[in-house]
């Protein structure tokens, strides 16, 4: 007469640990789903328009010579003394990270008294490989539409005067459209773009 009971302890046993395992492997289930991380998609801030100028080396170069390349881009001048330092040798340190890797990057002079043999003095000042780091100058007008209506950053001043000129590292896809903008002398948003930097080498052409 004793063993039904028995027998019903052990039937409810072995259901509340089944009913405990199930909710363990939901809980568990939940939690992977809320800590995968999601596919990071960076936005489309518009396209940089074409341009024509001439990098340290002397040649002409334009827009259509990036197409199919990511690349980060800064304004600067050679002569700047304030901003313009920390910016190129975050910029090197950037190049040194990946090289090799796929990534290019362009300055663009604020400066059109900054001659390519000043650039390419420059260039070797900070240790660019100039391979994959072009350095470019222009006509002051053309620099300065291209870093106002372009890429949509402050910049203004003249032969005569300080060059006002934006801080940040613009990201740039393969098809040539704006991705990001990171502040140069933060460390957190520079970490932020060596992995927007992945995300656009995924990116399919």
């Amino acid at each position: 007469m004793d063993a039904v009971p028995i027998q019903e302890n052990k039937d409810d046993k072995i259901y509340y640990l089944l009913k405990v395992a199930v909710i363990f492997l939901i809980g568990a289930l939940v939690v992977a789903f809320l800590l995968e991380p999601t596919p990071t998609v960076l936005s489309n801030l518009g396209a940089v328009p074409p341009f024509s100028l001439v990098d340290s080396r002397g040649s002409k170069m334009s827009l259509d010579q990036l197409k199919g390349k990511v690349w980060v881009a800064d304004f600067m001048y050679v002569h700047c003394t304030t901003q313009c330092p920390l910016m190129t040798a975050a910029m090197a340190k950037l190049q040194k990270a990946w090289l090799g890797k796929g990534v290019y990057f362009v300055s663009f002079t604020m400066d059109p008294s900054d001659t390519p043999q000043e650039l390419a003095k420059y260039a070797k000042q900070y240790g660019a490989d100039t391979d994959s780091w072009a350095f470019l100058t222009g006509k002051y007008e053309d620099v300065t539409r291209l870093a106002q209506y372009g890429f949509k950053l402050p910049a203004q001043g003249g032969p005569d005067s300080d060059f006002i000129h934006s801080i940040r590292f613009t990201l740039v896809d393969k098809q040539g459209k704006i991705r990001g903008y990171y502040n140069s002398d933060d460390e957190g948003s520079l970490n932020q773009l060596n992995r927007d930097l992945w995300v656009l080498l995924a990116e399919k052409s």
